[in-house]
């Protein structure tokens, strides 16, 4: 069998139609994964080089950023917290209220201390 320029085909109509329509849903196909390919790798590529330029910077406060890395939040102890407790009236979470022991007030409700709330009580 010779094949040239001149050589016919028999094939149907529908059948070629559905060759072109595979062919053409095919490279569609390719180039929309190839696209989405290229879209993440670039990306990729911004992020790191991103998180590069990042990483080669110092914190802008770093006596705040040492402070906070050389403190123990479960012990709310070291630098950091005591930034927070410097110039504090103290007490809540962190206890730090000073002496509790100390006179009781002179007027209002509780003036006359522990004693004066047992005075109230009736013995049964």
């Amino acid at each position: 069998m010779k094949i040239n320029d001149n050589t016919n085909i028999s094939l149907p109509i529908r059948n070629l139609v559905a060759i072109i329509g595979a062919v053409a849903l095919g490279v569609w196909a390719y180039f929309g994964v190839e696209e989405r390919l290229n879209k993440l790798e670039t990306a990729d590529t911004l992020f790191a080089a991103d998180l590069l330029k990042k990483a080669e910077q110092e914190p802008k406060n770093l006596e705040f950023y040492d402070a906070i890395t050389k403190s123990n939040f479960r012990t709310k102890t070291g630098p950091y917290f005591d930034r927070i407790r410097k110039n504090k009236a103290g007490g809540g979470l962190l206890k730090q209220a000073g002496d509790r022991s100390g006179p009781p007030p002179e007027s209002g409700p509780n003036s006359q201390g522990l004693q004066g709330l047992l005075n109230r009580v009736k013995k049964i």
